[in-house]
């Protein structure tokens, strides 16, 4: 009877090591069937709205700076140039006659792009090139480039005119006798200075004559 007995022993232990071999019980397997398929996913889970009394944080983003002002440059006559003086009423007015050609207008323009960007709110600046001479075959629109250009360099984002009176012509009719010259109108609109010829033998300029004259009329408001 000894063989008889081990024998099913033996039986009973290879039976349960088959069977433990399968994967054990069917809801073991069916966990890990589960488990599996959940690996990899990447789906979000919303986890729904905040408990009572929390707020989610908000996430602001900030917006980018604004573009710098345009250069903008228009022909016109004088006449057009009064119209844009008479536009800011109120402030003093400054009218600066240069052109590309001119050396000492370009050497001072640097400072009358200072005084609109520091009294700006308070001073209106005004450029007028006078490039145009009046040369049938080239029209003022041909001067536009070279001066938008170096309006553009300069950051000049006030009044900019091209005249479209030859200069000569204009010159004339304002009675000066060359360039660079720059004339101030009050608050009222009345033209109370013009810089048109040296100063004590020397070339006016912003810093030693303009900006002061204009500061005065400034303080006197």
């Amino acid at each position: 009877m000894k063989p008889i007995a081990s024998l099913s022993s033996v039986m009973m232990l290879l039976w349960v090591v088959v069977w433990a071999g399968c994967g054990g019980s069917p809801s073991s397997s069916g966990s890990a069937g589960t488990d599996a398929a959940s690996v990899g996913t990447d789906v979000p889970v919303d986890p729904g709205p905040p408990p009572e009394g929390q707020s989610e944080p908000v996430v602001s983003e900030t917006p980018p700076p604004p573009p710098p002002p345009a250069v903008t440059l228009r022909i016109l006559d004088w006449a057009g140039v009064q119209e844009i003086i008479a536009s800011h009423r109120g402030k003093v007015v400054v009218v600066d006659l240069w052109s590309t050609g001119c050396i000492p207008c370009r050497r001072e323009f640097p400072h009358l792009v200072k005084l609109h960007r520091e009294l700006g709110d308070r001073v209106a600046c005004i450029s007028v090139s006078t490039d145009y001479d009046g040369i049938p075959s080239k029209p003022p629109e041909t001067y536009r480039e070279p001066v938008l250009e170096f309006l553009t360099q300069q950051g000049a984002t006030f009044d900019n005119v091209l005249c479209s009176q030859a200069a000569e012509e204009l010159f004339n009719q304002l009675k000066i006798g060359s360039i660079p010259s720059v004339f101030v109108y009050n608050q009222a609109g009345e033209l109370v200075q013009k810089f048109t010829e040296p100063v004590d033998g020397q070339e006016f300029t912003y810093e030693g004559q303009i900006r002061p004259y204009v500061e005065s009329l400034l303080a006197g408001q």
